[in-house]
Formats: structure tokens, sequence, C-alpha cells
């Protein structure tokens, strides 16, 4: 799918179901290459950054694939490979978390440099001073980190910024070391707490405490489980976006409300009607303009990077000012020139937009920077008067959403996909 045509101004009406969470996915099936045996993921996704991180664990050596639609097998007994191919990892950030279990596990590990969207600066030094305060020597270059060691020891580590895919390589690099290590100053977003339900189910030792502390003793090994996937956070406030830029009425299935507590909040706040059923459904209903609401993006359990490019384009049809302030990536506001072509009122700085609300957005043709950006056009195309026309060459979009065009005419949302030669 390179090509959307989106038919604007129709309210969404009807229920859609969540998938299996992309980023909990991709860091379990990371983490599965610490255990020996067989781990049977269920509620997998099946979207292009899970199918390439298929293909990065078994250029390991490691067998990994789809044995029904959304349940995927890994088979970790042998590690037989211990460098991964450019041609995957170039593809997307996750696939560098490889490093981590497969250095733990074999006592070396070369890893390229991480691929994916580019929104900005995202370090990968963190990760590594983790895996080195286990006692890991790193020999870098231009287009790998490699690494290796001697035996692995548990230690404090302490970030000065809280970093997710820093503390998941300092638990899955420390699941195996020797003694009790610390990781102070944790992230705590839902990647980091689910892939150590995970790790524990298949026999670490981890437990966390209220100040973001993380506790691991190290064991002898880890051993292949059955784990289903959660509820995609991000794919669920994508369609709470969807009702609300068109005024629609719909119900989100499969939602883990937790997750999610920072956005429905700010979702009330600007208007929207938000109500939860059962502990795992969203009903949502917008009958009226928006009120704008300045944001500001944090770690969790603040509001999501993630879902900030959706929230700028609710902002550009919402009644009076907002300011927006992006504190997590530096280059997320490249769609919002896009968005400027569809007559929004949006002025913006490296991390600060300041959007004034307009009554209406006109469809263009456009083309898709990043992934979560992407999705925001597709939100201001479904509100906008007349025709939409996504190009999305690199294909960023289906990295992260499953069935995304058939969910989207399910809740009677108009939008096709199509050949360069229609």
């Amino acid at each position: 799918m390179k090509n959307f045509e989106i038919i604007g101004g129709s309210p969404l009406f009807g229920k859609v179901q969540t998938s299996g969470s992309k980023n909990i996915c991709l860091a379990i099936m990371a983490g599965s290459l610490l255990c020996k045996g067989k781990t049977t993921l269920t509620n997998v996704p099946h979207i292009t950054d899970v199918d390439n991180m298929s293909k990065v664990i078994n250029s390991l050596g490691v067998k990994c694939e789809f044995v029904s639609p959304n349940t995927l097998e890994i088979d970790a007994t042998e590690i037989t490979n211990v460098v991964t191919e450019y041609k995957y990892v170039s593809k997307m950030r996750a696939s560098f978390n490889v490093l981590g279990p497969v250095l733990a596990r074999k006592g070396h590990a070369a890893v390229s440099r991480p691929g994916g969207c580019n929104i900005g600066d995202r370090p990968i030094d963190l990760h590594v001073l983790a895996l080195k305060k286990l006692g890991a020597r790193t020999i870098e270059s231009s287009d790998k980190i490699e690494m290796s060691h001697n035996g692995l020891v548990g230690t404090i580590i302490g970030f000065d910024t809280v970093t997710v895919g820093g503390t998941q390589h300092a638990i899955t690099g420390s699941c195996l070391a020797k003694g009790e290590t610390q990781i102070i100053n944790a992230a705590i977003e839902p990647e980091v707490t689910v892939l150590i339900d995970f790790l524990n189910k298949a026999g670490a030792d981890i437990r966390r405490d209220k100040q973001n502390t993380i506790y691991i003793t190290g064991v002898k090994e880890l051993k292949g489980v059955e784990f289903r996937i959660p509820f995609d956070r991000i794919e669920a406030g994508t369609y709470v976006s969807f009702a609300a830029m068109t005024k629609g009425d719909i119900i989100v299935e499969d939602i883990v409300p937790y997750h999610m507590s920072a956005f429905l909040y700010k979702m009330t706040e600007i208007g929207v009607g938000i109500d939860v059923i059962d502990d795992n459904k969203l009903r949502v209903k917008a009958t009226d303009r928006l009120k704008a609401a300045n944001l500001s993006t944090a770690v969790f359990p603040g509001f999501p990077t993630d879902m900030q490019p959706a929230y700028t384009t609710l902002m550009t049809t919402a009644s009076g000012v907002s300011r927006i302030t992006e504190n997590i990536f530096n280059g997320r506001f490249k769609f919002i020139s896009e968005l400027q072509r569809m007559g929004a009122n949006c002025d913006y700085t490296t991390n600060t937009a300041i959007v004034t609300g307009v009554r209406s957005l006109t469809g263009v043709e456009m083309v898709a920077p990043d992934l979560r950006g992407g999705t925001a056009l597709i939100c201001a195309g479904l509100g906008a008067k007349g025709v939409t026309k996504l190009h999305d060459p690199n294909g960023f979009i289906i990295r992260g959403y499953e069935n995304l065009v058939d969910k989207i005419t399910g809740i009677q949302g108009k939008i096709r996909t199509y050949e360069d030669q229609d």
C-alpha cells in the first residue's frame, strides 16, 4: 500500500478492534532470544515491522515464523550467528534491541546501527552504556556496534534521562548476569513493564518499585513460554483521533485504559466524549467543534510522543490557539508542512508548534514523512473537504497498523489504496 485516496467530510460510525501492540511485540520478540526453547506469542499484529524483526531473528539462526494469522513461534534453543544483517536492521530502530539478548546468551554480538523513521535525534549511547556497565566491551564502527564479554556482572545502572531502549537493554543484559542489578530512573512505559512480565514468566527474577527502580537478580537460563501481546495503545488512540476529527461516534474494542490515561484525559479536555466500557472498550463521540488546549509530550505516564501528530492535527480545526511542545523527538513536526498545504494555520520550530484553528481543511496531494506523521495526515484527510491523496513511498504507515484500510472502511470511512498508474 503505497498510495491512499481519502474522501473526507463523513463522520465515522461503528466498531473497530485494536490489534496487538507493535512496540511491545517488537520488544518481546527481541527478549525471546534470551529463552532456550520455543516461545509462542499470540495476538501478534501482522505488520511490516514484525515481518522485518522476524527476518532479523532468522538471520541469527533462530527459527521465527507465523504459525497462524496472529500467532508467532520463536525457537531460540540455539543462536548460531551473532551478527545481524544490515539490510534488515536498517529498516527499523527496534531491531537494535537484539544486541542485549544475543550478547547475554553468546558473549559476543554485532548489530548494525538502527534505521526506521527519521523523527530526530535517537541516540543509542545509553543502550551501549548500560551493557558496558555490566562488563561488556565495545568495538564501535561507523556501521555497527560490536560488543563482547567474559561474563556479565550485576551492577548499578543510573540513567540521567529516561530511556525506553536503554532500560530494555539494561534489563535484557542483566537477566543472565551474575548477582544483582539495579536500574535507577528506569522507563516505565508499557513496552518496559510488559517485557518484564514476559521475562519473569520465562524464569527471570525482576522486581520494580514505585521510585522507578528495577531490581534484577541474574539466573542461569530462561525458558520458552507462551505469552499474549496486549493491545496497542497508539493504534487505539489513532482511531479515537479519527472519530474526533470527523465528529464521529465509534466503539474502540480491546484496549488497556491505564496505558492510555494521559491521552484520554486530554481528549476529554478538548471536548471529545470518552466513556470506558467494561474496562476494555471505549465509546468515542464528538459532536461539537473541539476546543484548543496546550500540550507537552512526556515519558509515560505522560502524553505519548507517538500521539502528538494526531493531536496537532485535531488542533488545526479546533476553536482557539494551542501551543504544542514536543519533548521527546526533535524531528516530529515534518508533517505540519503538509497540514499547511491543506489550509491549516500552523507555525513551528524544532520542538514547538503554534496552531490557530480554522473551520475546515481541504484535501490535497501529500507525502507521508514518517509512520505517525503519515497517520496524522490520514486523520486530516478524513476530516477535510474533498479528496486527499497521500503517497507513502517508503511504506511507513503499514509498518505500524494492521489492516488499516479495512478497519477505517469498517467504520464508514472513505479510503482506498491505489497504484501509481491510477
